[in-house]
């Protein structure tokens, strides 16, 4: 949360690239997640203390999205973002179409609970008036109380797949139960979602387009090897489904040379006083 942080502090995200890798997808340009630690400098710390990260321009910034370290997905041509708890027993996942926005992700379970009851009758003791007598006597009672038990069978995560079928809105996860014992696999279908098709490809720039032009190092104007590249791309605010394939969607404009990219032959040099031209080496 930038937003405590003092201006003279310079903090770090550190990332997770070995047990949790960042998880990026050719559907959703520019979009990562990663689990990390955030430090004044750079440091490693247990999973514990680590949270999870989203990028939407390719790891120039990072906003916190989940408390702790979720396993990610990405799927329904980046349309879908599922996350699951890590390294832990889980019985639910949560999904959202917007996942930098937090009031967007909804919680599902993937498993079918056991519901079990059980009747108590536990005894008790107390004091009786007799009526007819004014004699106080005790007698015993039986408290009888229901007992529900929810088992939601939970499971350890170890992948999510996305199927490339049904424009990858299936996804499965595949983990243990019963300590390891046992291998599971559980189909997730979100179908039911019903989401839109994107709208405006044809023209990213109108606000009410669900598409935007996305150019990595935007923000400093630089070309990399020698072309500036921009990607149509899924506008991160829209809840939609983008059809377009992503050969379709890639822009490449050459650069043109500057002074930065030349220098001087063999056995010349630039002197001070030479204008940035090349002179010979005497």
């Amino acid at each position: 949360d930038n937003s405590t942080l003092h201006e003279d502090i310079v903090c770090s995200l550190n990332i997770d690239f070995f047990k949790h890798p960042p998880i990026s997808s050719d559907r959703a340009i520019g979009t990562v997640f990663a689990v990390g630690t955030v430090s004044r400098g750079v440091a490693i710390g247990p999973s514990s203390t680590a949270d999870t990260f989203m990028s939407l321009d390719a790891g120039l910034t990072w906003t916190k999205i989940h408390e702790g370290v979720k396993m990610m997905q990405v799927g329904y041509h980046g349309s879908i973002v599922i996350a699951i708890d890590a390294d832990v027993p889980a019985h639910s996942l949560k999904y959202s179409l917007t996942p930098q926005v937090p009031s967007s992700w909804v919680e599902l379970n993937f498993t079918t609970p056991t519901i079990s009851t059980r009747t108590v009758n536990t005894p008790y003791t107390m004091p009786v008036l007799n009526e007819t007598t004014g004699v106080w006597t005790n007698q015993t009672f039986t408290n009888t109380t229901t007992i529900t038990n929810v088992d939601y069978h939970d499971m350890m995560v170890d992948e999510i797949r996305v199927v490339p079928s049904l424009n990858d809105r299936w996804f499965i996860l595949e983990g243990s139960r019963d300590n390891g014992d046992t291998t599971t696999f559980i189909h997730v279908d979100f179908s039911f979602l019903n989401i839109p098709t994107c709208q405006g490809a044809e023209d990213p720039s109108n606000p009410s387009s669900d598409y935007e032009m996305y150019t990595p190092l935007e923000s400093s104007g630089r070309c990399l090897l020698g072309e500036r590249v921009s990607f149509l791309r899924k506008r991160p605010s829209s809840s939609c489904f983008d059809p377009l394939p992503s050969h379709n969607t890639t822009f490449v404009d050459i650069c043109a040379c500057e002074r930065a990219d030349y220098e001087c032959d063999y056995g010349y040099i630039i002197k001070s006083n030479t204008n940035d031209t090349c002179v010979r080496d005497e």
